[in-house]
Formats: structure tokens, C-alpha cells, sequence
């Protein structure tokens, strides 16, 4: 079940509301179609890594918090016969310990299953068109070769291969 945060409804100032939080979270069933919909908004390891995979679903627990079987429905198109963890249970509650668990070790498996790949066709084919500037050429190799050198772009040490 999704949990979408509303402002709190409750006022503030009364002795019984000490703990007052601006926010509350409610729950709500996610549709089938919905989970479809929002896995086939992440992105595909396949093509950019487990990596960008894991930031996009961190970025998705944080604003939805799904349950662990909610994951596992949009992991279903990543192979997950291969890539569920080995300690995998639907169980734990939103936010416990062993749902942060299972999560790590998810994260874990997705990175180790889809690494980030090199497509030296995509480089190599990669040509300068008649008439193209030299830089915009260049500007266009780089694009290129970011996307299929196998090379984390937001990594530091990946200036140091792009710098000329």
C-alpha cells in the first residue's frame, strides 16, 4: 500500500496533541495497474546499471513507502527469480530494521546483477557527419561515450578519463 502524506488535520496547542507532527501518513492500496505503471517508470538496469536503478526506487521508498511485496511486483520484469536475495521475506513493516535489511540486500543483488557495461559498437560507430563542427562533435562523442563507456558519469574519477 502506498503511504501519501497529507497535513494533519488535528489542531495544534492542545495538551493532548504533545506530540503533534504537521504531517500524517495514510495508506491506501496500490492498484495493479498503478505498480505497473510506476515500474515502468524506473529505469532499466539492463541498459544503465543496478545502480540508477536502486537511487530511482530509494527516491520512490521515500516518497511512497511501499511494502516489501509492493517491490517485489515491480521487480517482477528484472528476472527476479535471479536476482532475489537470498534472506528475502515480504514481512517486515515499512520503516523496521529488517525492511532496511531487506532492502540493502536488494539494492545489493540489482547492483550485482546488472553492473554498468561497456557498448564499444555504439562508441566506434559514433563518426562526425559532414558538415559538423568539431566541437559539436565532440560534444556529441561525449554524450555518447558517457552513456556507453561503463563508466558511472557522476563518479569523480570518470573527469579525470573524459578531461582532454
Amino acid at each position: 500500500m502506498p503511504t501519501l502524506t497529507f497535513p494533519n488535520p488535528r489542531p495544534t496547542g492542545e495538551e493532548e496533541y504533545v506530540h503533534w507532527d504537521p504531517e500524517v501518513l495514510v495508506y491506501r492500496p496500490w492498484q495493479p495497474d498503478e505498480l505497473k505503471e510506476i515500474a515502468g517508470e524506473l529505469p532499466d538496469p539492463q541498459k544503465t546499471g543496478g545502480e540508477k536503478w536502486v537511487i530511482a526506487m530509494q527516491q520512490l521508498l521515500t516518497m511512497y513507502y511501499p511494502t516489501l511485496q509492493e517491490v517485489e511486483a515491480m521487480c517482477l520484469k528484472l528476472r527476479w527469480a535471479n536476482i532475489r536475495p537470498a534472506n528475502w521475506s515480504t514481512s517486515p513493516v515499512i520503516g523496521s530494521v529488517r525492511f532496511n535489511d531487506m532492502m540493502t540486500s536488494l539494492a545489493e543483488a540489482l547492483q550485482a546483477a546488472f553492473p554498468l557495461r561497456v557498448c564499444w559498437p555504439e562508441i566506434h560507430n559514433t563518426t562526425q557527419k559532414e558538415g559538423e563542427l568539431a566541437a559539436d562533435y565532440r560534444t556529441r562523442m561525449e554524450s555518447v561515450f558517457a552513456a556507453h563507456s561503463g563508466i558511472d558519469a557522476e563518479n569523480v574519477s570518470c573527469d579525470v578519463v573524459m578531461r582532454v
